[in-house]
């Protein structure tokens, strides 16, 4: 997927994953319109099928697996909790990620 931020690093990706997840994070080759900076990101996970190559049925399993969509959400969560006004895939932001997934992976922090 498809990151854009001004503020984010690979590493900040890095420890927004929380295991059995893993994440793979380069920073694209051109620049990016959206914000400073673009990377091209791929989660490992916990999900018992292949990603969907778009031929045929899910990949073979010979790699790791993908991670799930829980998986997706709760790293986007805390991508989002250092960098709100990030662009992730299809969301515009922290608050449109809380907005479309309906506060799913919202954490209630106690003040």
């Amino acid at each position: 997927m498809r990151v854009y931020s001004d503020i984010l690093t690979a590493a900040d990706f890095d420890a927004a994953a929380e295991r059995p997840v893993s994440v793979w994070a380069c920073e694209g080759p051109f620049p990016a319109r959206k914000r400073a900076r673009r990377f091209n990101v791929t989660l490992t996970g916990t999900s018992p099928r292949g990603r969907n190559t778009g031929r045929y049925g899910g990949e073979r399993m010979e790699y790791a697996p993908p991670a799930t969509w829980d998986e997706h959400g709760a790293w986007m969560a805390r991508v989002f909790d250092v960098d709100p006004d990030a662009v992730i895939a299809h969301y515009d932001g922290r608050d449109d990620f809380h907005r479309q997934t309906r506060n799913a992976y919202a954490v209630t922090r106690d003040a």
